[in-house]
């Protein structure tokens, strides 16, 4: 009994992890679920209330149409024929799929979709769109703040020494060791990074990449960098 309690258990955290973004799971939920199996579940939910969505809705909206197709040829003394009865579906069906029910039927139908393609194929756990956007605004939000708090944007600062170079930044860098850095056509490696003073914090020291070093990663570096980067965020 235990041990079913404890599926039980896995497969609703695994099912509500997999709603959310990965970087806001909450480790508790990551660690009691199996969060690849809340995604299929989800997913297969979704199809499932999307479809069953339409189906239901479409017999409702072809019955109101009915009803008032024969209300009108009523109140006209107008004679229902055949082909008027038999296209009646078909008008209804095309009328159907653009109202606001429908549509978000569509969308919650295709977003399973997608989400079960995604872990089944690639074992990818997609969140819903509404957690997904959230955490999009948030992204934006707190990188913008981040920026607001470094300053405005000044271009970067070289200084040499001996065979190398020292590079003032006022944002920092995702070099790493493994980074080839290329200055006026001369390969450069980091060093070691430094803390320094408003308003270019961020301290880079590169010496000169020995011959013969494999090249892992290239960047090129610009002392205007950081002044287009700000620019597109």
């Amino acid at each position: 009994m235990a041990y079913n309690a404890a599926a039980v258990l896995c497969i609703l955290t695994g099912a509500l992890a997999s709603l959310l973004p990965e970087k806001h799971r909450p480790r508790a939920l990551r660690d009691l679920s199996d969060v690849k199996l809340g995604g299929t579940i989800t997913a297969a939910a979704e199809i499932i209330a999307g479809v069953a969505l339409l189906a239901s809705g479409y017999t409702a909206y072809v019955s109101e149409t009915a009803s008032r197709l024969v209300t009108s040829s009523w109140q006209h003394n107008v004679d229902l024929v055949p082909l008027q009865v038999g296209g009646l579906t078909l008008t209804a069906l095309a009328s159907y799929l653009i109202t606001p029910r429908c549509l978000f039927a569509e969308y919650i139908a295709f977003e399973g979709v997608v989400r079960l393609l995604a872990v089944v194929g690639a074992g990818e756990i997609i969140p819903i769109l509404p957690f997904a956007l959230v955490q999009q605004v948030e992204s934006r939000g707190r990188r913008r703040l981040q920026r607001w708090k470094q300053g405005p944007p000044v271009p970067d600062l070289v200084v040499e020494e001996g065979s190398g170079i020292i590079i003032a930044s006022c944002r920092p860098k995702s070099w790493t060791n493994l980074t080839t850095i290329v200055w006026k056509d001369q390969m450069y490696e980091l060093a070691d990074a430094q803390n320094g003073a408003s308003p270019r914090p961020f301290i880079y020291r590169l010496t000169a990449r020995p011959e013969g070093k494999i090249i892992r990663g290239i960047h090129r570096f610009s002392p205007d960098e950081c002044m287009r980067e700000t620019t597109s965020v």
